[in-house]
């Protein structure tokens, strides 16, 4: 099978955390939850959490994920694991398997990333709050519509607010084109974010799906259709992207992932497993019960 990224080297993910370029790995093998958590700076709603034997297909070495549930009746709730990580300057790449089922009612259920200056071991609360340029960004992949359709919810100082009266809440950038995924199936999704040049608009977000590329945010590409009220949407007849000013000063990096599953009422669930944040591309799990293909030969 061919491979991409880092894991290429790595089947099943054995030993990938060893990687230079690899910041943070999280495979949830641990002996318990209790100690999952104790590898995590927060950790809310633990006694929601579980371990499942539903794995990846390609995590053959493995024998657990981490599941998330919010029983019947709880209403709106978070189960959420956040990991402060050295300050980043540059691209990361979080890699990760996460497994949705569509009769979630699903909130804010996704793999957030961004920064916080000064770092913090746990989430902050940002709705409704333009970022500065010094303060803080984010952005986050998870579903917004449905039959599991995706879409990033971001925070950055150039991100448009309702009007009349600003009401600065997250932008999502994937209208009339949000990808979907299968219920109750294992999805492969990485997310890269680049930071710009302070006081340019350089920065990025790319969003890969199973490693295909579904979007590729940039300055000058691709074309939006910017529709008022935080939505933008691909559109070959719209303006060219402007890009991210995700921050406006150094003191600002990337710094922080935060795996956010929060729901409007219960019962709900969703399953995570092989997390990896990286300076470099990472690309799904080869299988290790199939030969490795790089470069045109098999190994």
């Amino acid at each position: 099978m061919n491979g991409t990224g880092l894991s290429v080297a790595y089947p099943g993910d054995v030993g990938i955390d060893a990687h230079q370029s690899v910041i943070f790995h999280e495979d949830f093998e641990d002996s318990s939850v209790d100690a999952m958590g104790e590898g995590w700076d927060s950790v809310t709603r633990g006694d929601t959490m579980s371990f499942s034997a539903d794995v990846p297909i390609a995590a053959v070495a493995g024998s657990k994920a981490l599941q998330m549930l919010v029983p019947e009746g709880n209403g709106v709730t978070g189960v959420t694991l956040y990991e402060n990580l050295p300050t980043q300057q540059g691209a990361v790449y979080v890699r990760y398997y996460a497994k949705y089922n569509d009769g979630g009612d699903y909130h804010h259920t996704g793999m957030w990333l961004g920064g916080f200056n000064p770092p913090t071991q746990w989430p902050q609360g940002t709705a409704g709050i333009t970022p500065n340029g010094s303060d803080f960004f984010h952005n986050a992949l998870e579903p917004q519509g449905d039959g599991l359709e995706l879409d990033q919810y971001a925070q950055w100082p150039g991100m448009d607010c309702w009007m009349p009266t600003p009401s600065c809440y997250g932008n999502n950038l994937m209208r009339g084109a949000r990808p979907s995924v299968a219920s109750d199936e294992w999805s492969c999704f990485e997310l890269m974010l680049r930071l710009n040049t302070p006081g340019q608009s350089n920065g990025e977000f790319a969003v890969w799906i199973n490693d295909q590329l579904v979007q590729h945010l940039r300055e000058g590409s691709p074309n939006m259709d910017r529709m008022g009220g935080g939505w933008w949407g691909p559109d070959p007849n719209g303006d060219p992207f402007p890009g991210f000013n995700w921050r406006d000063s150094e003191d600002l990096g990337f710094n922080w992932i935060w795996l956010d599953f929060y729901v409007d009422s219960g019962p709900s669930s969703m399953s995570w497993d092989q997390v990896v944040v990286a300076t470099e591309r990472i690309g799904c799990m080869q299988d290790a019960r199939e030969p490795i293909q790089l470069r045109g030969e098999l190994r």
